[in-house]
């Protein structure tokens, strides 16, 4: 206890520093998880190197986010979040598209294979000896 009071630090502070860092664990295991898996072992360090990048520079973005809401806006946070509102709007964009494409790419070749199918088709009778 001695220790928080001397480095300046509550008790509860350091405790919400640990959960943060153990959820922040979780998603970068995640992710790695992701790009383990979805991309070539060879090109593993690339991409987990840039999603470390990315994820670095946003958190500096967010850094002057905050730095912009408590000097610039007075600790009105208003416009931040309608920034970060519209961010995360574009950032659903994509998926959505990939959603529409693919759907859109399904029904295209479904109608593709069921001009070619046959109208009757040729499946043995186990009734019939004439297939036998």
């Amino acid at each position: 206890m001695r220790t928080f009071i001397v480095c300046g630090f509550k008790v509860g502070d350091t405790l919400l520093y640990a959960v943060h860092c153990i959820l922040r664990g979780f998603l970068y295991a995640n992710n790695a998880a992701f790009i383990g898996i979805a991309f070539p072992a060879s090109q593993y360090g690339t991409l987990f190197g840039i999603n470390i990048f990315v994820s670095d520079a946003l958190g500096f973005f967010l850094y002057a986010l905050f730095n912009l809401t408590k000097h610039a806006f007075n600790g009105n946070s208003f416009w931040i979040n309608t920034i970060l509102l519209i961010l995360i709007t574009i950032c659903l964009i994509h998926p959505l598209y990939l959603f529409w494409y693919c759907k859109q790419t399904k029904v295209s070749l479904d109608k593709k294979y069921d001009d070619k199918k046959p109208l009757i088709e040729s499946t043995p009778d186990r009734y019939n000896e004439t297939c036998i």
